[in-house]
């Protein structure tokens, strides 16, 4: 009976623990979509698949402009015609190099993608 009676314990508070914890994600979740908070999460190295998954829409891709003899295409993701949209340019290997976010009232920004490697190799000047 005793055994019993602090398994109960356990579990409550295993309860208490888990249900603040999960309340925290919940709340502080990235809001699915073409946000500027989500735009600036885009990374060097990230595939369309991955750009996809984090901006909750399908891509389009660009077709048209320069030819590109290295292999790279362009994607868009448009929310509409007076919302965010973002183009990527992913390299030959399909991996993601550059990124610009048009906003309705921001112009065009540049989106900084480089990885966490190349920063500190700026950083450090190598």
């Amino acid at each position: 009976m005793k055994r019993f009676l602090w398994l109960k314990w356990i579990m409550l508070l295993i309860l208490i623990a888990l249900v603040p914890a999960y309340s925290v994600l919940w709340l502080t979740a990235p809001t699915p979509g073409i946000t500027k908070d989500n735009v600036a999460a885009l990374r060097a190295g990230m595939t369309v698949q991955e750009v996809e998954a984090l901006l909750d829409r399908q891509g389009t891709p660009i077709i048209g402009g320069r030819l590109r003899l290295d292999g790279s295409k362009s994607y868009l993701w448009s929310q509409g015609p007076k919302e965010f949209c973002v183009v990527g340019v992913f390299d030959g290997n399909g991996l993601l190099t550059s990124a610009l976010l048009a906003g309705p009232n921001d112009g065009l920004i540049t989106i900084n993608v480089e990885s966490w490697r190349e920063k500190l190799r700026r950083w450090l000047r190598l």
